[in-house]
């Protein structure tokens, strides 16, 4: 999936009424952001259809105003009260990803969390807000100053994805400059040394998992426009074929009227 390296990344948190975002210079150290902030929607913009289609432009619309081609965010909690809904925005955000041709990787909220605190000695169920909040502030120098949990797991998630993005896209780094979180967790595998599954081995790293937590949209549409075009010449072979059966079948009718 060789791609021409973009300056820009988003960082994103997407919800139905506080998507928080951040947009990220891949150049850059990893301590600095170009841009952070929050896109709200209210009662006021309608039912939720609406509001689920307007959060849905301001994203586009951020896409636009920095030509971001890669975004990693962090992947919708199913099991809430607001599963439902953002399930639907998440579907909603990769129309705009598959149109625009966006390379999108996606990190499971527990995920995320241990991957974002890796030195917190405690589960990643004990991991609050408050630690989201704190280690962002941390990682950008940003002790003292007012920071959304929206914003932090936007930050976080856009942290996590420039790693991926200077391992996998940029080769900046080698795998043996991923720190071993990282590192298992992009190409990680494993291979079984006993029972019944001894020999074989398991991919467990996120990139052997295209289409399920990352998403190349540019490669998804070459893919599909592929299909479509053999498709259409497979389609155009077939009525070819059938033409020229009749034309041959034709040739060897003998009318009754014929020849009189």
């Amino acid at each position: 999936m060789g791609r021409i390296p973009v300056a820009l990344i988003m960082g994103l948190d997407a919800s139905r009424v506080k998507t928080g975002y951040c947009i990220l210079d891949t150049d850059a150290p990893f301590s600095s952001f170009v841009e952070r902030g929050r896109l709200y929607t209210t009662p006021s913009d309608g039912i939720m259809i609406q509001r689920l289609l307007k959060q849905q432009q301001q994203i586009a619309d951020k896409l636009e105003e920095f030509s971001v081609d890669f975004v990693s965010m962090e992947a919708p909690y199913f099991g809430g009260k607001d599963s439902e809904h953002l399930y639907a925005l998440n579907q909603f955000i990769h129309k705009v990803f598959l149109d625009r041709g966006t390379f999108v990787i996606c990190f499971p909220p527990q995920q995320m969390k241990k991957l974002s605190l890796p030195d917190k000695k405690i589960r990643h169920d004990e991991i609050f807000k408050a630690h989201m909040i704190f280690k962002a502030q941390e990682y950008y120098n940003l002790e003292g100053k007012v920071l959304t949990d929206d914003e932090a797991d936007a930050l976080h998630a856009g942290r996590l994805g420039k790693f991926f993005y200077q391992w996998h896209f940029e080769k900046k780094l080698k795998e043996s400059d991923l720190p071993p979180e990282l590192k298992s967790a992009f190409c990680g595998k494993k291979v079984w040394q006993r029972g019944e599954k001894a020999g074989a081995t398991e991919y467990k790293g996120m990139i052997f998992r295209e289409n399920e937590l990352f998403f190349d949209f540019n490669l998804i549409a070459k893919r599909q426009l592929k299909r479509q075009l053999n498709g259409a010449q497979n389609g155009g072979s077939k009525r070819n074929t059938k033409k020229q059966d009749s034309s041959e079948s034709g040739s060897s009718f003998s009318h009754p009227e014929a020849g009189r």
